[in-house]
């Protein structure tokens, strides 16, 4: 499920990521694609969407890598408003589509990693885990 680009990026980050246990290529995919999507126009007028399925492809190529995605929200958050602000997106827009594009992936992740998630989304920005729990719940209630 996803579309073609969701599929690209997560393919990108599982060959990048599965020998290096690591979520940094990950994070240097997402900052550039964002930074190459935000020169296109027909990207721009979507960026919302674009934020989102870049980083849904991206959780679902860590969690077939079997990287640890406990540790990795704030991470995935900080380089999506990275890229923005290195483009003409807002950075704090960025930031809530990357909220949402890792809640589509909840139903894939177990439900003790989305819970640390929530947590260190909370420690860094108040509020923002209970955002992330919500947008999580509905995800996981949506029927298939």
């Amino acid at each position: 499920m996803g579309t073609p680009y969701e599929k690209a990026i997560q393919d990108a980050v599982l060959a990048q990521c599965a020998e290096a246990k690591s979520m940094e290529p990950a994070a240097e995919i997402i900052l550039s694609s964002i930074l190459a999507g935000a020169k296109d126009p027909a990207v721009k007028a979507s960026a919302a969407e674009f934020v989102r399925q870049t980083v849904t492809g991206a959780v679902k190529g860590l969690l077939l890598a079997e990287v640890d995605l406990s540790a990795a929200a704030l991470r995935l958050l900080n380089t999506a408003a990275d890229a923005a602000g290195k483009s003409e997106i807002d950075p704090g827009e960025a930031m809530t589509w990357a909220i949402e594009g890792i809640a589509r992936s909840a139903k894939l992740i177990p439900a003790p990693v989305l819970q640390a998630m929530k947590e260190e989304l909370e420690a860094a920005f108040m509020g923002v885990g209970s955002v992330f729990d919500d947008l999580c719940r509905r995800e996981l209630e949506a029927p298939e």
